[in-house]
């Protein structure tokens, strides 16, 4: 709903950079999805992943002790990919790292109601998952600046 431009050039890069390294190839999924990617296996065309891309490039992985997302769209991306037989990967590039996490409805037990209020916007406020920083595993190789549009000064 909020999607940059930013987010855009991220998700981008993410898709270069899993392709690059595993036999999937992503596929940009339609908006009513609510998730970024489908990962299809090459040589089978079966399912292997349900992918969201989170673009945080102004906090550091260290910022907080976890990490939220709304619950609506942790619920639906599982939902999806339980349906399938494959799994939910949260891809969050990070100033200092781009991290990715395996979720499933195991993960959803700790759940507060959290939302920004700079948008006045009172959807941003709703229930979401609270996943400890610990959940992450740091994989992606490459550095942050390698997945971001860079920042040119006016």
């Amino acid at each position: 709903m909020y999607e940059q431009d930013k987010d855009l050039y991220f998700e981008g890069k993410v898709k270069e950079f899993i392709e690059s390294v595993t036999p999937v190839t992503l596929h940009k999924l339609p908006i009513k999805y609510g998730a970024d990617f489908l990962s299809v296996d090459r040589e089978t065309g079966r399912p292997k992943s349900v992918i969201e891309c989170k673009c945080r490039r102004n906090m550091m992985s260290s910022s907080y002790p976890d990490y939220r997302i709304s619950l609506h769209k942790a619920l639906t991306c599982i939902q999806y990919a339980d349906a399938m037989d494959a799994q939910f990967l949260l891809v969050v590039g990070f100033a200092d790292r781009v991290a990715v996490a395996e979720l499933n409805i195991i993960d959803l037990s700790n759940v507060m109601v959290f939302g920004r209020t700079d948008r006045d916007d009172g959807d941003d406020i709703e229930p979401c998952v609270v996943l400890p920083m610990s959940k992450f595993k740091w994989t992606l190789s490459h550095t942050p600046q390698d997945f971001y549009v860079p920042i040119v000064e006016q």
